[in-house]
């Protein structure tokens, strides 16, 4: 992947339409951050193997330190060496300068003490998950066939949702620099509302994969009906926010009051679809727990392709929306998302799948 994005980085830009202005900081930003590729994926490997056997404080420490390393990194990577106020007295601060790329670089090196922290931890720590470098890392040909077929669909799930982004990206990066910016900025403060909703759906995984494991059907449908309550929950006090702090949210991204109008009214647009949202990331989680990881897919495809990506054309080609219509298309997805997998777990017969468990 990293070598795949070290060549795309110069094409992707010109593809999505990128205006020549920030077509080479663009360009700049894909390919360093591409550098931390490798690391995000041993990061990401190992955190989730970690949840999945009990462990979910380890990797949220490690990733709270990548955070606080990303912030620290940016500070001195981004700017120029300058002179800053602290308490009426003045201190020079050295800055290398790198603006965008310094931004992407220190994105991939927190990357990278991420994934460290996690490999340390994997080969020191004393678990039944521990690394030994002395032991046998042959293939196993039932383990190898049993994680391609639950990880085949989560791939196809995340290819689906990366392209569709990029689709969606090209639609936007059509309509200026302004909405351009203002839909980053409400992407990235939307963020904020569904992090509840991903960590239920991180311990949903590991709840209902260790009620299956241990064939307990009953437990495994009421931790889905509890799970599936939590995510509702999550996501209304998620759309409370996004609503009613709209405007301080873009602000603390953006000093431009067109930029940050913009972005406080699309905020307001999708909260009316977080529950629903939040609501299908946790049941999401709770079919992966299942093995029911095809199942998983077909939301997100259906939601993306079919719901989203059509009605932004629609509002946006058609009905002149603008950035709006790219919101609304994506209320639509998400609602719609949310309704799928309502009906997925409810049709998820717990006792055939923990007898099938535990056969294998």
């Amino acid at each position: 992947m990293m070598l795949i994005f070290f060549v795309l980085s110069f094409y992707l830009p010109l593809w999505l339409g990128a205006d020549d202005s920030i077509l080479p900081q663009t360009q700049k930003y894909l390919f360093f951050y591409a550098a931390g590729a490798p690391f995000q994926m041993i990061s990401t490997v190992f955190s989730a193997v970690s949840r999945c056997a009990g462990d979910t404080k380890t990797p949220m420490f490690l990733n709270i330190g990548a955070n606080l390393a990303n912030i620290v990194l940016n500070f001195f990577l981004i700017f120029e060496s300058r002179t800053i106020q602290i308490f009426r007295i003045s201190l020079r601060v050295f800055g290398a300068g790198w603006g965008v790329a310094g931004a992407a670089i220190a994105t991939a090196l927190s990357y990278f003490l991420a994934a460290a922290g996690m490999l340390f931890v994997m080969l020191c720590k004393n678990s039944p998950i521990q690394l030994d470098l002395k032991g046998s890392y042959r293939l196993d040909r039932t383990i190898t066939r049993r994680m391609l077929s639950l990880g085949i669909p989560v791939a196809l799930e995340r290819i689906t949702i990366s392209s569709g982004q990029l689709l969606m990206t090209g639609i936007t990066t059509g309509l200026g620099n302004i909405a351009l910016s203002a839909n980053h900025i409400a992407v990235t403060a939307e963020a904020i509302s569904y992090l509840p909703a991903n960590g239920i759906s991180f311990a949903g995984t590991t709840v209902i994969g260790h009620a299956v494991g241990a064939s307990k059907p009953e437990l495994s449908k009421r931790n889905a009906q509890i799970l599936g309550m939590l995510g509702v929950l999550a996501g209304l006090l998620g759309g409370a926010v996004l609503f009613f702090f709209a405007a301080p949210l873009a602000c603390l991204f953006s000093d431009n009051e067109t930029v940050i109008a913009l972005s406080a009214s699309v905020l307001r647009i999708v909260a009316i679809a977080e529950p629903m949202f939040s609501l299908s990331i946790v049941l999401s989680g709770v079919l992966r727990g299942a093995g029911r990881t095809g199942a998983a897919f077909w939301p997100v495809a259906i939601g993306m392709w079919c719901v989203r990506i059509t009605t932004a054309m629609l509002f946006v080609y058609k009905m002149k929306l603008g950035l709006h219509g790219v919101w609304f298309a994506m209320v639509a997805d998400l609602i719609a998302r949310g309704g799928f997998c309502i009906f997925l777990v409810r049709g998820v017969n717990w006792k055939q799948i923990c007898c099938r468990n535990e056969h294998e």
